[in-house]
């Protein structure tokens, strides 16, 4: 035996479903809502620790340029200590070939003393080179770091960028109103047969200024997910309807600053009785999750 259902009793399965779907999403984009925030104050922790770590490795940086150009400078006034001593010794070594036997014993003592100082400062030279040459390391270490936290910050940077582009398309998306259908017939006309149904449809609306790739799943009530990636039925269009279906995240509810948009699914076989879950993506990002029974 068949039982006919009213139109006011369809009218009134449909509104209960909307209002189902309405309560559903709100809360998926909510949580969603929070886990790109809690993820956006994550990235802008690290980046604040990473611009930390720049200044200490730049002060550093700072220091060890400042501590190689005072041993360059020691540097040179030892090279020129060492000229002066040569001559000096050379002079000496002149003399002890033109003095009398009497005198060079007395000579031979200065040279050897002369010959000591020069080992000493040969030795200090070397070691002043030894710590220019570490010094010089250090340099090109802290540098390697630095260029390093540079590409670091500029990639959280971007990633922030991201996060917060991503951020308001979701707070976009947490709205009140929008709408969801199950239609039959050229005329779209509503229902919710399963077997009637040849069109599912979500209308929202999003900031005009974001460039959003959407992307669509709808897993059926025996489990298999289509993809809008990989079925033909799907289709995105702008629409120029004056609903508005969802609020916006940014002040104001000027039509000019919303893009709406329908997602459309045009089944290619009977569809059968059940809850249909629909996910939507946006960038990559899950912006919701809505459900819809159809009997």
């Amino acid at each position: 035996m068949k039982i006919k259902m009213s139109k006011a009793a369809i009218q009134a399965a449909i509104a209960t479903t909307v209002v189902a779907v309405s309560v559903t999403w709100a809360i998926m984009l909510n949580g969603t809502n929070h886990s790109l925030q809690d993820l956006l104050n994550t990235t802008k922790l690290e980046k604040e620790k990473m611009l930390s770590e720049k200044i200490t490795v730049e002060k550093e940086l700072k220091n060890s340029l400042f501590a190689l150009e005072e041993l360059k400078g020691k540097n040179a006034e030892m090279d020129k200590s060492i000229a002066v001593l040569q001559e000096d010794i050379s002079k000496k070594e002149t003399a002890l070939k033109n003095i009398s036997f009497t005198n060079k014993k007395a000579l031979d003592k200065e040279y050897a003393k002369l010959q000591d100082i020069k080992k000493e400062m040969e030795k200090n030279l070397a070691d002043f080179n030894s710590k220019t040459a570490a010094l010089q390391y250090n340099i090109e270490s802290l540098s390697d770091d630095n260029a390093m936290l540079n590409k670091t910050i500029a990639m959280l940077e971007n990633e922030n960028s991201d996060l917060r582009s991503n951020l308001t398309l979701v707070q976009s998306m947490a709205a009140d109103k929008y709408l969801i259908e199950s239609s039959k017939g050229k005329k779209d006309k509503q229902t919710i047969s399963a077997k009637k149904t040849d069109k599912i449809q979500i209308s929202f609306a999003i900031p005009e200024y974001l460039n959003i790739d959407l992307r669509c799943t709808i897993t059926t009530p025996d489990g298999k997910v289509i993809s809008s990636n990989l079925d033909k039925g799907f289709s995105f269009i702008n629409t120029t309807e004056d609903e508005l279906y969802a609020s916006l995240y940014f002040t104001g509810s000027n039509l000019h600053q919303a893009q709406n948009i329908k997602m459309i699914y045009s089944p290619t076989s009977k569809l059968k009785p059940g809850i249909y879950d629909i996910d939507i993506y946006g960038n990559k990002v899950h912006l919701g999750n809505c459900k819809i029974r159809l009997k």
